[in-house]
């Protein structure tokens, strides 16, 4: 009798161990934790893409000079972490003693950025974009056409346009309340 005692009292107590140990991470929490270990703020980055999924979290964002990608499992911890030189896309003038560049170059400097798309897809859905969450962009082809699909949740509803790559027009958009 006493050891089944002992033994319930053991399992118990482990339970509560455990219980605390598997800790979700909020998304806010998940985005600090890849923030912190990149020695960055909030402030001094722009988030390009952010995905979740039944595992855990992924984030992309960069400053003017750096790119990172940060994958962080549901209990927080970093799993993996991609880092790339970054530029940032500046407005092509062409000066009176700069040569022309060739057709190539012009249609690759006439494509859209992930962040002109997304600041067509607030336009058009004249959201808050400090208000936006669960930010996803990716690139696709659409029956032909190279778009960007930007989708993201604002107030309650998950929004989704695409964006056409070399136009810039929005080729569809939806929006669905979420349950």
């Amino acid at each position: 009798m006493k050891a089944m005692r002992l033994l319930m009292i053991g399992a118990i107590g482990c339970s509560f161990v455990l219980t605390g140990c598997g800790k979700k991470v909020t998304t806010e929490e998940a985005r600090d934790i890849a923030l912190k270990d990149a020695g960055l703020s909030e402030k001094e980055v722009r988030f390009t893409s952010e995905k979740i999924d039944d595992d855990g979290f992924e984030f992309s964002f960069h400053t003017d000079k750096k790119a990172y990608i940060y994958e962080i499992s549901e209990r927080g911890k970093i799993e993996e972490i991609s880092t790339s030189n970054y530029t940032t896309p500046q407005n092509d003038k062409t000066n009176e003693n700069q040569q022309t560049q060739a057709p190539s170059a012009d249609k690759e400097a006439a494509m859209l950025t992930q962040e002109q798309a997304l600041e067509k897809a607030i336009a058009h859905f004249k959201v808050d974009a400090a208000a936006i969450t669960n930010l996803q962009i990716y690139q696709e082809n659409d029956d032909g056409i190279q778009v960007y699909d930007v989708e993201f949740v604002y107030d309650g509803k998950e929004y989704s346009a695409e964006v056409d790559v070399t136009s810039g027009a929005i080729t569809s958009s939806d929006i669905d309340m979420i349950h």
